[in-house]
């Protein structure tokens, strides 16, 4: 026979793992439609548990609760959109203080804990992004170096350039190519299964990195891939933008790798 256990709050969020017990004398699994019952409920528990902590948070510095929770349920999207590409392995509590301190109109300390994170992640990166690209470790191991010895001019064009190539290997279609406004690559990755197309949802959206000369505000907005490999820009070399640049080889390298298989059969 089997027992659901449920340890609740009053306001009926799921506090602890619901338990599912096996009688000695009984080792029928979970039916299909008690497994489905019990992972919408924890999906609920968890949502309203995210919207708590995220309302509260924009209560703490004065932020329309609303208008953070849209971000933040789309909150790879939201960072892209400020030229930076979240790491996997970032909590959700880091991203929320990264939000919230864009959020809150403090870019420059959102820019430094981004930046410290990937600085202190580069090597563990570099490995990981080798490991997962094995035939252009020498292109980037010597990208990295070129970072970590502040030759940024040097790192920033190498690490975007990886980024297009990586996704021409997988998808067949150029990274920073646009179409009707979005990437090129977005009706592939929109193609896919849900979960891997939400991994890579950050690379369905124009973001600054991506826009073209037409569609470029001036030449001293963020960091712009055009302006970078085409020489136009010769002020790109600073270590924000190679930590960005950074970010979107990691970000690309580790949801493509990851999803190799999946992206090529979609």
């Amino acid at each position: 026979m089997i027992e659901n256990r449920w340890r609740r709050r009053e306001d009926g969020v799921l506090v602890n793992e619901l338990r599912i017990i096996l009688d000695d004398d009984d080792s029928q699994p979970p039916t299909t439609e008690e497994l489905r019952h019990l992972i919408a409920e924890f999906s609920r528990s968890t949502q309203l548990a995210f919207e708590r902590y995220v309302r509260g948070r924009a209560e703490q510095e004065g932020i329309d609760p609303e208008r953070l929770l849209v971000k933040a349920s789309a909150i790879k999207e939201t960072i892209a959109l400020r030229g930076w590409y979240i790491d996997p392995e970032l909590t959700m509590r880091q991203l929320m203080k990264i939000l919230v301190s864009f959020e809150a109109g403090r870019e420059v300390e959102a820019d430094r804990m981004l930046s410290d994170y990937f600085d202190a992640s580069a090597d563990s990166l570099c490995r990981d992004i080798c490991a997962l690209f094995p035939k252009r470790t020498a292109v980037i191991t010597d990208a990295f170096w070129a970072h970590e010895n502040g030759k940024y001019t040097l790192a920033v064009p190498v690490f975007l350039a990886q980024s297009d190539g990586m996704v021409f290997e997988v998808f067949d279609r150029q990274l920073f190519s646009m179409r009707e406004g979005r990437p090129a690559v977005a009706p592939r990755i929109d193609q896919l299964p849900h979960l891997t197309a939400r991994m890579l949802a950050a690379l369905t959206i124009a973001s600054p990195l991506f826009a073209s000369a037409r569609d470029r505000v001036s030449p001293e907005q963020p960091l712009n891939r055009h302006t970078v490999l085409h020489g136009e820009s010769v002020e790109y070399g600073t270590h924000f933008n190679s930590c960005k640049a950074m970010s979107l080889l990691n970000y690309v390298a580790t949801s493509l790798g990851r999803y190799r298989d999946e992206c090529q059969a979609g």
